[in-house]
């Protein structure tokens, strides 16, 4: 857009000049209507905020999308958490927890992704290896990928179930 055209649209939305009628009692007593070119100062300066404003939602509307967009990636590809994990928690790659990590539910790594925020590097390493380990039984049960948070359940309602039938 050329700067004559983009000027123009300023001058159009905040003018700066404007035509003005003044009424004032004239000598014979009578009402005398004049006009007069007024001087608009405010819309000077409200055209300058207009464009910084316009920059500045125009910066966040992108880093917004983009955010927006990684999210996607993160919730579609097990395989960026696996790898977003290991870099928070400084973890070297590990066939154990990279399974454990790749059956997660998106709501159990995000409540993850929030401790690793929160928490410092050893820490939530350890956080990690223990949660591995103490899913060791209820991910991968007879080679199974199927995420079992609450393997002691299943049995508690196969129990229940069995003691239903008799």
């Amino acid at each position: 857009m050329s700067p004559e055209i983009r000027s123009s649209a300023l001058h159009t939305t905040f003018p700066r000049m404007t035509k003005c009628d003044f009424n004032y009692y004239g000598t014979g007593g009578e009402i005398t209507k004049t006009d007069y070119l007024c001087v608009l100062p405010q819309n000077i300066l409200n055209e300058k905020i207009f464009i910084a404003l316009w920059f500045w939602l125009t910066i966040l509307a992108t880093i917004t999308a983009v955010e927006v967009i990684w999210r996607v990636v993160v919730a579609a590809s097990p395989m960026v958490r696996v790898q977003m994990m290991e870099r928070r928690g400084k973890l070297v790659a590990d066939p154990k927890l990279e399974t454990v990590l790749r059956c997660l539910p998106l709501g159990d790594y995000c409540l993850l992704e929030v401790l690793g925020t929160n928490l410092d590097a050893t820490n939530f390493k350890d956080i990690l290896l223990t949660y591995s380990n103490c899913n060791d039984n209820s991910v991968l049960p007879n080679g199974d990928r199927t995420y079992r948070p609450y393997s002691h359940l299943d049995e508690v309602d196969s129990e229940a179930v069995m003691e239903a039938r008799v």
